[in-house]
């Protein structure tokens, strides 16, 4: 997530939380990222999935899935 905060101002909204398999601590997160280029006029509206493994009150794994047509990150 590094060069996305270098380069964009962004919000993470989430929607919505599904438990994945409550025994492995997973949970799905749905939701959106939403915000403005910090060095040009762009602006962000995407789409994310987020698979979250917490252990022991800590997140231990993160598996992001986004619309990445929607993200212009220069090289």
């Amino acid at each position: 997530w590094g060069r996305i905060d270098a380069a964009y101002d962004v919000a993470v909204i989430p929607r919505e939380y599904l438990p994945l398999d409550t025994e492995d601590g997973r949970v799905v997160v749905l939701g959106t990222y939403r915000g403005t280029a910090r060095r040009q006029p762009a602006r962000v509206d995407a789409a994310f999935a987020h698979v979250i493994t917490v252990k022991n009150g800590q997140i231990t794994a993160l598996q992001q899935i986004t619309d990445t047509v929607r993200w212009d990150i220069p090289v």
